[in-house]
């Protein structure tokens, strides 16, 4: 789906308001149900530029690379995964009034091989962040028990409102979606209708 202009009218404010989105109307829904928060957590004030069933992300648009999200995910990248290329292989998405959380287990793609787990949050007093590597001699039944009992333990944490499980199938489609909305902003969104879409 390219970018699209989406119209809405904020609640907090009365005013319209106007986006570029490349995602689904619903999309576009759970954004505004969790804006306040993620805006306060320093992500964009924006749609995610990629949703799918189970997973979101903000990709930086020119002037957004210093937004704190932006710069945990640097940080978080040249600590703990040096340059390397990585994939996801499993991943869960946390979503309640107030508190996001995300766990990924990434794989490096390269001969050095391992992995790395990192839990966050945007509120990292009631859920704290969490890096730890594996190297290449872990056994992956070691990497997959103790991601797993992270996960039940931020599972049982609280009531949370919606919990989002990644496989590596969705991971493919989500790479491509990322992929094409990186060309896009690449592009200055020169491909974008005219008039809204939503």
């Amino acid at each position: 789906m390219p970018y699209g202009k989406v119209v809405i009218q904020n609640a907090e404010t009365g005013e319209v308001e106007e986006f570029l989105a490349r995602i689904s109307p619903q999309g576009v829904i759970d954004w505004l149900a969790d804006r306040s928060s993620l805006r306060a957590a320093g992500h964009p004030d924006r749609p995610p530029d990629v949703d799918t069933e189970t997973m979101r992300t903000w990709l930086p648009w020119p002037g957004e690379e210093d937004l704190p999200y932006f710069q945990r995910r640097r940080e978080i990248e040249a600590e703990h995964m040096g340059g390397r290329p990585f994939t996801t292989v499993y991943a869960v998405a946390w979503h309640a009034i107030g508190l996001h959380a995300a766990f990924n287990l990434l794989a490096f793609i390269d001969e050095e091989g391992g992995y790395t787990a990192v839990l966050g949050s945007s509120d990292s007093d009631a859920l704290p962040n969490v890096v730890k590597p594996y190297g290449r001699d872990e056994p992956d039944e070691v990497v997959w028990e103790e991601a797993e009992a992270l996960v039940i333990e931020v599972t049982n944490t609280r009531e949370w409102d919606e919990v989002r499980v990644t496989t590596t199938l969705d991971v493919d489609w989500f790479d491509s979606e990322t992929t094409l909305a990186e060309a896009e902003i690449a592009r200055g969104f020169q491909s974008l209708p005219e008039g809204p879409v939503n």
